[in-house]
């Protein structure tokens, strides 16, 4: 955001480093794939600009990670603001190239009650930079800056705020807080105006693009393409505009950034022109800047040795086709959000280097000729959009003297070129893939006609459509097998330096962590060195340019849901094993049914590589040879295994209680169910009403289940958290457990001597021990709030052994007990809609029988109630801890006498803490003990 302009001077030491935070690395801070969550602490704003006519500010703080936004309370007709607020970002299963190509931006807004709100500053850091830090704990003053078309120079105000970046299995470091100073040290302050800073640019080779949408009806190609290219919040660099589906631009772009600096990501997106409407963004794809390859020669603007082009995947949202929610279209566009469709592949070359730009004073360079801008009416709309290829890379304010220019022959090489296409064009080779489908369950659209479509690139193939009959679909006899033969994707076939430096002992544990079940314990220790580098840069290295496969769930032309898979997890996994796989549903389209899955589906790919071939020297067709062999091997797998021989098991769900769902309604709240979903036999829970910490004690029991005799073969236990609502039941998250963990394989012997392995329960015959289960997938992609917790256990039993497992009560052990309140008062209480008039709280320990209400209060204020009494809430508590309920607080506002009362807000805390008998717990409970206050939903 900081690249347009800069302004240098000398910089001064640093003298506190707590007003910044730590910029020691952590120990072995390594991105994992996990849940993530992400806390930004905003204290304070001083010296803000002023934004209206009073010469005042009504500052709110708008706070950006990964496409989910939150903002502060507004603070009115000031320009020095003080919030304290806790703002938490809760992301589930990312990987960690999201985690390294997310962002935060704070915005610190001027609020307006009829128009729109007016940026007075805002400040961007990327995630990773945070979590590489110590305790992965960002904190600090920040200077901001007004980074919109506004024209307001310089600092327009500080803020301070902290961020933490938390992984999995990371735990936050309690601080003690520091008193700072009232005034701001410049030195101290992130990003301030005399911070040095060097200047770069990110060399750009923007060759051409393939395979892209059909975005327009008109016109033979269907689309107007065009790249831009910004890093963080910075102006985007753009390419002419080519009429194509596979443009060539041969085009030059330098993209300038600075360093230090906080956001080190370039953007890469590509566009359809539009000349009445704004232009329609086709897909997004992110580069780390860090891993660009530098040109270290000063006055060399040649890519360095080694930086060969490469092709880069595009994927979007799905195009032509009629949406119910475009914001989440608009998501998978920009690459916020996972992106169910193939848009084609650009091909560039990407390097970096430092600039001396601080001799420069100003550059206009010239206009790059665009042969399908002659129309004078285009031309004219074009520049009105500024959009007319006029490209500033620089415009440096120089406050010194004037100082001498560049040589005007050492700048030629910093404006946009038309390029000669590379000679080093990647490698091609010959992918065969085979696909078999072998049944799907717990889908939707009852009675309706499904078909199944897979999609690699531009290749496509449908599988016969069927009909679902008890939310399954069988293909007959048992399996349905298509294959693609000969497909053609570019790949590396050079070497990685990384595998070349590792022993034989670290390429097999390499390949055993990356490619689990690709290779047995026998293979890998009879490898040479040089057959295990072989295989790790074919399949790290040499899949990457690969576009990943996608499974569809079609209704009609409709694709509803779909299985976004890559080929290196494909080629690194044992997939030519059936394998059941969980298919999304397109949240852009909302076709489903609320209420009703996507499903599940069971599948087996095998995928052939034969690489080597070069595009532009031979025909591309695989030899006579490697056809045959791959036929062969796939003639062997169609025998290998059959899913028709099936028992009947019965399944038990000993559901205990759920604690910090998300809540739904817009009171803070839920009226949660829960739904078990397995092999196409459905059980319900009761639904308890206003709470999302509920407790139910209740045994789920699902009969008819009819399972392979091969475990392995056997659909995952599917779980979804419901929110009752009176015209629709709403999905809040789901989880799957695999049970395949409640057997083993042992060997047994026939009589005739013949042994054989056979798969045996392990599950104990009385109720189980439970676990809580915390991988829970949030429905809502845009829910701040965090995915919750379910304790529960399974059995799961053949009908021939019913009796050899009892029916039990799941209750534990309980006492009886008293929980004591001190209710100080609330705090903060919002509209909704109307201020609050008198409001009361009522209050449970997870059984609704035993409630107690307080007084209604309006003392001081309906939005700040105080109490200031004492409640006992009388329930049977359970002995162990891992029982331990949660206490239940709904917020109600009462009206016209208590004649009308509705619920405004709610929240819970678990009382394991409070217990005397969980010794440990409880002193230091006592030890910390005090006022304390709950945050409500």
């Amino acid at each position: 955001m900081f690249s347009k302009k800069s302004t240098k001077k000398e910089g001064k030491e640093k003298k506190d480093d707590a007003q910044q935070g730590s910029d020691e690395p952590a120990q072995a801070a390594e991105l994992k794939k996990g849940d993530y969550q992400i806390q930004v602490r905003i204290y304070e704003a001083r010296d803000l600009a002023a934004r209206d006519s009073s010469g005042t500010s009504d500052p709110v703080v708008e706070v950006e990670c990964m496409g989910m936004k939150q903002v502060t309370e507004k603070k009115t007709k000031t320009l020095n603001a003080i919030w304290d607020r806790v703002l938490f970002f809760q992301f589930t299963n990312l990987e960690p190239i999201d985690v390294e190509n997310g962002t935060v931006e704070i915005r610190v807004m001027d609020a307006n009650a009829l128009m729109s709100n007016v940026l007075i500053g805002a400040y961007e850091i990327d995630l990773p930079s945070v979590y590489r830090l110590k305790g992965h704990k960002q904190k600090g003053w920040a200077g901001l800056i007004d980074n919109s078309s506004s024209g307001n120079k310089g600092i327009q105000g500080y803020l301070k705020f902290s961020i933490t970046v938390l992984g999995p299995g990371d735990e936050a470091v309690i601080e003690e807080e520091k008193d700072d100073d009232d005034e701001i040290n410049p030195s101290g302050v992130l990003m301030p105006p005399r911070l040095e800073q060097e200047d770069w640019i990110v060399c750009v080779q923007a060759f051409e693009a393939r395979d892209l949408p059909r975005m327009d009806q008109m016109g033979t190609a269907g689309i107007d393409a065009f790249l831009a290219f910004s890093i963080g919040s910075g102006d985007e660099v753009r390419t002419t505009i080519v009429t194509s589906r596979d443009p060539i631009w041969n085009q030059e772009i330098h993209v300038p950034f600075s360093v230090p600096g906080m956001t080190k990501t370039l953007t890469i997106a590509i566009f359809d022109y539009d000349l009445t409407s704004s232009d329609d963004r086709i897909a997004t794809h992110k580069i780390d800047i860090d891993r660009l390859k530098e040109q270290t020669e000063e006055a060399n603007f040649e890519p360095p040795v080694g930086c060969d082009p490469f092709w880069i995947t595009l994927y979007g949202a799905q195009k032509n086709v009629s949406r119910s929610n475009s914001e989440i279209a608009d998501r998978m566009n920009k690459g916020l959000a996972e992106s169910p469709n193939y848009d084609g592949q650009v091909l560039l070359r990407v390097w970096k280097k430092k600039v001396h730009s601080a001799r420069m004073e100003y550059i206009n360079l010239p206009r790059v000729q665009d042969k399908t801008l002659e129309n004078p009416k285009r031309q004219k709309e074009i520049k009105k959009k500024k959009k007319n290829h006029v490209v500033d890379l620089y415009s440096f304010d120089i406050k010194a003297k004037r100082v001498e220019k560049e040589p005007r022959q050492n700048l030629k090489s910093l404006r946009t070129m038309l390029l000669k296409p590379p000679i080093n064009f990647p490698d091609d080779s010959f992918f065969s893939l085979q696909f078999t489908l072998f049944s799907a369950v717990d889908l939707p659209f009852e009675d309706k006609e499904l078909c199944i479509e897979l999609c690699w690139g531009t290749n496509i193939l449908n599988f016969t459509p069927k009909k679902v009959t008890n939310g399954a679909i069988n293909w007959t006899p048992s399996r349905e097998t298509k294959e693609l033969p000969s497909i053609c994707f570019p790949t590396f076939n050079h070497k990685d330096p990384k595998f070349e430096t590792m022993t034989g002992d670290q390429l097999r544990q390499e390949l055993r962590k990356q490619a689990p079940g690709k290779f047995t314990e026998d293979r890998l220790a009879s490898f040479t060195d040089e057959r295990l580098r072989s295989e790790a840069n074919q399949l790290f290295v040499g899949t990457s340019m690969v576009p990943d496969i996608f499974i569809y769930l079609k209704r009609g032309d409709q694709r509803v849901a779909y299985k976004r898979m890559s080929v290196r997890r494909l080629m690194g996994n044992n997939f030519y094993r059936p394998t059941w796989v969980s298919l999304k549903e397109d949240k852009a389209l909302d076709a489903i049914p609320a209420g009703e899955t996507a499903g599940n589906v069971l599948i087996r790919t095998k995928i052939y590589r034969r690489s080597g071939f070069r595009s532009s020297t031979i025909e591309l067709e695989p030899d006579p040879a490697f056809k045959a062999r791959v036929k062969q091997d796939w003639s062997k797998l169609d025998s290998l295994y059959d899913v028709q021989e099936k028992e009947e098991y019965e399944l038990r769900c000993h559901l205990y209680q759920a604690c910090e769902l998300p809540s739904a309604d817009s009171n803070g709240s839920l009226d949660p169910f829960i739904v078990i979903q397995f092999a196409g036999v459905k059980g319900q829970s009761e639904v308890k009403h206003q709470t999302t910490s509920p407790t139910w004690y209740q045994t789920i029991v699902l009969t008819g289940i009819m399972l392979p005799t091969d475990i392995d073969l056997a659909p995952d236990i599917s779980v979804i958290i419901y929110d009752e609502d009176a015209f629709r039941n709403d999905i809040v998250g789901r989880f799957q457990t695999k049970i395949r963990d409640f057997f083993q394989k042992k060997q047994s012997q026939h009589a005739d001597g013949k042994k054989e392995m056979k798969w045996e329960s392990i599950m104990k015959q009385d109720s189980p021990d439970p676990y809580w289960e915390d991988k829970i997938y949030l429905e809502n992609p845009e829910s701040f709030d965090v995915g919750g917790r379910v304790l529960l256990s399974w059995q799961l039993y053949p009908v021939s052994e019913a009796q050899n497992y009892r029916e039990e009560h799941i209750w534990p052990e309980r006492i009886d007990a008293t929980v004591e309140v001190n209710v100080v008062g609330l705090r903060g209480l919002m509209p909704a809609p109307f201020p609050v008039n008198a409001a009361f709280i009522e209050m449970d320990c997870g059984n609704e029988k035993f409630k107690v209400q307080t007084k209604t209060s309006k003392n001081p204020s309906g939005s700040d109630p105080n109490f200031l009494e004492i409640y006992k809430i009388k329930s049977l508590i359970p002995v162990e801890p891992k029982f331990s309920p949660y206490m239940n607080l709904r917020i109600f506002d009462s009206r016209m006498g208590g004649a009308i009362k509705f619920m405004i807000s709610g929240g819970s805390m678990s009382l394991e803490k409070f217990l005397p008998w969980n010794k440990q717990a409880f002193t230091e409970t006592i030890k910390h003990s005090g006022v304390g206050w709950l945050e409500a939903n």
